[in-house]
């Protein structure tokens, strides 16, 4: 297998060094990440008020959930690079990833014809304030039009992580946060064009970070990534498994960002001083939970390679030291939260009419750090054997069924109002939590091959 200085055997590392060596470069990208949407909203909410940030932080579920459709065969293609690495299989690694792409590019496509032919039912649908209409419309038809690039960035990174290697990730969402920082201020505060200032500078920045990636790909791994069409012919038993593995994936991030989605239709109709708000104890608890999705990234794919490799006992070490690991996170930044939340609420917005309101929010929200670390944890280990229907099962059991359930119990039958909404939110992961965790001790997952299934073994 080709490697690289930046690429970590997790077959045969020290569990806990090794699992924080390849997941500390990745809490940074992924803060990184989180900083698109961030900066994004910091800089439409000091420059264009909390209309923009009603905007914004709308319809940017709108284009997570559209994404996370297309994202499947990147997802699928990741776990399958993962086992294939641990399986000293190169050829089974350059076949995935030039059928995922292939995918992932016809499935861009689609979505950004979809979302951009009924953006208006779209904001109907999810009832924006009217304040906030015209730059919700300029922002998502702009990130819509270019989903193909992001779905190309995105891909690509998935497939090193797979790999082991989380440091070059790091690099190019270094390079693509400091642009993104740089056009964000050029488009919205210079030249006043508002949240489609906003879009465009995320989406050149991105451009930045795919060409980059791609070009270090075809460099530092020969056949991996090459101008020759023929490799990104889809390979149907590849496909089939990829899509098998990756469509649930898919769908249970889909879940979660419409359940956002449904939520945030219900704080519209409180205004767009409470639309804001949540805008801003979102992003502000996204941040704080970066820490425990970066180590779920990191024994996820820890897990994966040690089962190709067949050492399903070193997998389920894994699990058990991402859990500690993950709860640390959990309390610091809970803690965090709780003594400074003005503060941190003053990053994005300074209206004085929000500000009260968004802290109240933040307050509850942070309550997700604790269910969020079980859960995160203890359902990487389904999507790391490719079981991801289950993982699909218990993300819609957190997005549908808790989340939006107990927010409608709590606010129409409890009368609790935004409070409700907001206690709903940061308990959703709770129920999953637990079920994910009955799986991991069941053992169950030990009886899953993925590599050895009809399907691949067929090809």
């Amino acid at each position: 297998m080709s490697t690289n200085e930046g690429t970590l055997d997790l077959t045969t590392c020290p569990i806990t060094s090794g699992l924080l060596r390849f997941s500390l470069p990745f809490l940074a990208s992924s803060v990184l990440q989180t900083l698109y949407s961030t900066v994004d909203t910091i800089i439409v909410g000091q420059f264009v008020g909390s209309a923009g940030l009603a905007a914004v932080n709308n319809v940017s579920y709108i284009c997570n959930a559209a994404s996370n459709i297309g994202l499947g065969a990147s997802a699928g293609g990741a776990v399958l690079i993962a086992q294939y690495c641990g399986a000293k299989n190169d050829e089974g690694i350059h076949r995935t990833v030039g059928t995922s792409l292939s995918i992932s590019t016809i499935m861009a496509v689609i979505i950004t014809l979809l979302v951009c032919l009924f953006i208006q039912p779209i904001l109907n649908l999810i009832h924006i304030p009217e304040e906030a209409r015209s730059e919700a419309f300029g922002y998502l038809m702009i990130r819509a039009s270019c989903f193909l690039i992001s779905f190309g960035y995105h891909s690509i990174t998935s497939f090193l992580r797979g790999m082991g290697d989380s440091k070059r990730p790091l690099y190019f969402s270094a390079v693509a946060s400091v642009a993104n920082v740089i056009l964000d201020l050029l488009f919205v505060a210079v030249i006043p064009w508002g949240a489609a200032g906003a879009a465009l500078a995320t989406e050149i920045s991105e451009l930045f970070a795919l060409v980059w990636a791609f070009l270090y790909l075809k460099k530092r791994q020969p056949g991996m990534l090459t101008l020759d069409p023929k490799q990104y012919r889809i390979h149907r038993p590849t496909a089939k498994m990829v899509l098998k593995i990756g469509v649930p994936s898919s769908f249970q991030y889909l879940f979660i960002d419409l359940s956002f989605v449904f939520v945030n239709s219900i704080i519209n109709g409180y205004g767009v001083i409470a639309a804001s708000a949540v805008a801003v104890g979102s992003k502000v608890v996204n941040l704080s939970q970066v820490g425990i999705s970066a180590l779920s990234t990191g024994v996820g794919t820890m897990c994966g390679q040690n089962i190709g490799a067949g050492k399903p006992d070193r997998a389920g070490q894994t699990i058990r030291v991402g859990v500690r690991c993950a709860l640390t996170v959990a309390v610091v930044m809970f803690c965090i939260i709780q003594a400074i939340p003005g503060p941190l609420v003053k990053l994005f917005n300074r209206d004085p009419a929000a500000l009260e309101e968004s802290i109240r929010c933040l307050r509850y929200l942070s309550l997700m750090a604790f269910p969020s670390a079980f859960f995160f944890i203890y359902v990487a280990i389904s999507t790391a054997v490719g079981f991801t229907t289950f993982s699909m099962f218990c993300h819609v059991l957190d997005g549908v069924v808790v989340r939006v359930v107990l927010s409608l119990l709590l606010t129409q039958v409890f009368g609790m109002g935004l409070t409700g909404v907001y206690l709903a939110m940061g308990l959703a992961p709770t129920l999953s939590a637990i079920i994910a965790g009955i799986y991991f001790y069941s053992g169950k997952w030990r009886e899953r091959k993925l590599l050895e299934s009809k399907e691949l073994t067929a090809s």
